[in-house]
C-alpha cells in the first residue's frame, strides 16, 4: 500500500498522488544541523507553495519567513 496525503479539497488536491512531494524537518536548521527551540521546515514541490501553508493553519500556525528554493 503506497502512502498518500488525505484529500484537500480547498487545495483541490484528491486523496490519492503518486507522490506527496512533502519533506518536513523538526528543530534542525537550514543545514540540518539540531537546535535548540522548535522549527519546522516544510519542503514541497515548487508548484506547491500553498501546501505548508495549510499543513501550518492545521495546527493554530502559519509560516515564518520566505520560501526559499532547494534544499
Amino acid at each position: 500500500m503506497a502512502l498518500t496525503w488525505p484529500a484537500v479539497p480547498e487545495l483541490g488536491l484528491p486523496p490519492e498522488q503518486a507522490r506527496a512531494g512533502v519533506q518536513a524537518c523538526f528543530n534542525v536548521d537550514a543545514n540540518h544541523e539540531p537546535i535548540a527551540g522548535h522549527t519546522v521546515y516544510a519542503h514541497v514541490h515548487p508548484y506547491d507553495e500553498e501546501r505548508p501553508h495549510h499543513l501550518a493553519r492545521q495546527i493554530g500556525h502559519d509560516i515564518v519567513g520566505p520560501s526559499e528554493h532547494g534544499w
